[in-house]
């Protein structure tokens, strides 16, 4: 049995675009059992990932410079759950911290993309050319897992993914749907999902408009059901959000895990989200999407395929990958409208089937 090791921490986004490579992996190579490292916080979402047999957190908080004096018994304690006999690690993280994990892990072969960043290639016995022409976050993941699954004497070579039987998706577990159902209670309105959270200001859709939306919503729509979904900490989002005018909307912001997220976008008509780990978590559980962005490439994290509309301003500063704006007035994704994210949720609508309620 071949034992790998996926070094893939974080960010929760970029967590679910690997998520497909690794179970085709493991469809490729049935026998092998497959751990995955991943940040503490992380690890009950990723243990119900397909093909993933065991989570090791890394507890990235205590590793921090001002820490750096204490976190010797946890590197140590760490670094022994890394060595279980490794066969082969893949870095699909490029930092010299994930592939250094690689290196620890005692794995013979240690594979990693060839432009990873901070020397993090000295670590790698195999690095992956990534084709230029592969833009997605996904086909470059997807990408180096194949290459490594070739090249490796203990995996099997992947078959070519046939498209047309249909995209990847992440099952969601049964009791993440069941507390969904407890939340829906009666109510067989159809379910539409607000994700106004992002850790980038650069990202952000004004309060004003997510306020303004609501409203358009409520006079165009009152058969939808609006819920806000959101991590601990963005509390403050919705109470700006109902200060600038919104009713009507509940929030589960803080207070559901990324799998009741999930089950809740399941059974959604529609996520209306910015560029952020739950735009990420809509596409893997076939939600369809509205989506705004400004900082960031749609072709290169943004929705494949049909039922989705991505909504951008014509500016030349486009893609900047900025966290904050260097203009003095940052215009990229606060001109985007309320009618506009209206109109674009109605074609997503009328393109979509509503799913079923629960009964």
């Amino acid at each position: 049995m071949a034992r790998v090791l996926v070094i893939k921490p974080s960010s929760l986004g970029d967590i679910i675009h690997s998520a497909e490579g690794v179970q085709r992996l493991s469809r490729s190579t049935p026998d092998c059992h497959v751990t995955w490292v991943v940040n503490a916080g992380f690890e009950d979402f990723v243990r119900e990932f397909p093909g993933v047999d065991r989570v090791v957190p890394f507890p990235r908080d205590r590793f921090r410079a001002r820490r750096i004096l204490g976190s010797f018994p946890a590197a140590m304690s760490f670094a022994r759950r890394l060595r279980q006999g490794c066969d082969v690690a893949i870095d699909l993280q490029g930092l010299q911290r994930s592939s250094l994990m690689g290196r620890v892990s005692g794995a013979r072969e240690r594979f990693g993309p060839s432009d990873a960043r901070e020397m993090a290639t000295l670590h790698y016995t195999h690095e992956v050319v990534v084709p230029g022409a592969l833009t997605h976050a996904i086909d470059r993941t997807v990408h180096v897992v194949k290459e490594a699954c070739r090249v490796s004497r203990h995996l099997h070579e992947m078959p070519e993914l046939d498209r047309e039987k249909g995209g990847f998706r992440l099952p969601v577990p049964d009791p993440s749907r069941e507390k969904v159902d407890e939340i829906l209670g009666d109510d067989g309105r159809a379910i539409l999902v607000l994700c106004p959270g992002a850790r980038w200001e650069t990202k952000l859709w004004p309060a004003a408009r997510w306020a303004s939306f609501l409203q358009l919503l409520q006079q165009s729509h009152p058969e939808l059901r609006p819920f806000v979904i959101g991590a601990a900490g963005e509390e403050g989002l919705v109470d700006e959000i109902h200060a600038a005018g919104a009713s009507g909307v509940e929030s589960l912001v803080g207070r559901a895990s990324i799998w009741v997220c999930g089950a809740l976008m399941e059974r959604a008509a529609g996520v209306v989200t910015l560029d952020s780990a739950p735009l990420h978590l809509a596409l893997a559980v076939g939600a369809p999407t509205v989506s705004l962005f400004g900082p960031t490439d749609p072709a290169k994290v943004g929705p494949r395929g049909e039922g989705h509309r991505v909504l951008r301003r014509g500016l030349d500063c486009l893609a900047c990958y900025e966290r904050k704006c260097r203009l003095q007035e940052r215009i990229c994704v606060p001109e985007t409208t309320a009618a506009e994210v209206l109109a674009a949720l109605e074609d997503v609508l009328r393109a979509t089937p509503t799913p079923e309620s629960s009964e």
